[in-house]
């Protein structure tokens, strides 16, 4: 990573990196926003192939495990269900993969005001973020 790559962009705080993280600190968003597309970082090949196409993002996303399993009913026996059924039918659907997670910068903005601490992520997790933080 050569941080002189982004020395004249005015409003730069710092670059941190930890593993394969690399985190712009900015005064502004745009500023940070800047700085990362011009920052020159060599980036080390993925271990693992990325999908190249939505068949083969359909067939990871249906052949690996999820990390959080939730059984919503457990009533009843399927097999037996299927074996005195008069009629099965068998299909595949493919539905668009649904995240419920920000699209935008994940950036915290943090703002101080005399002695106490602003603090709140874009967008959404705002309101379990104020929870956990303490009071300053």
């Amino acid at each position: 990573m050569d941080e002189s790559s982004i020395a004249d962009i005015p409003g730069i705080v710092r670059v941190v990196q930890e593993d394969s993280f690399i985190g712009i600190v900015a005064d502004t968003e745009w500023s940070a926003i800047q700085a990362a597309r011009k920052l020159k970082v060599t980036w080390s090949a993925p271990e693992t192939k990325l999908p190249a196409n939505r068949d083969e993002v359909f067939a990871y996303l249906k052949n690996t495990k999820s990390y959080d399993d939730q059984i919503v009913a457990d009533q009843g026996n399927v097999g037996t269900g299927f074996a005195e059924a008069s009629k099965t039918f068998e299909a595949t659907y493919r539905w668009p993969f649904q995240m419920h997670g920000c699209l935008a910068r994940p950036a915290p903005s943090r703002m101080f005001e005399r002695v106490k601490l602003r603090s709140g992520p874009a967008r959404k997790a705002r309101f379990e973020l104020g929870r956990k933080l303490p009071a300053c």
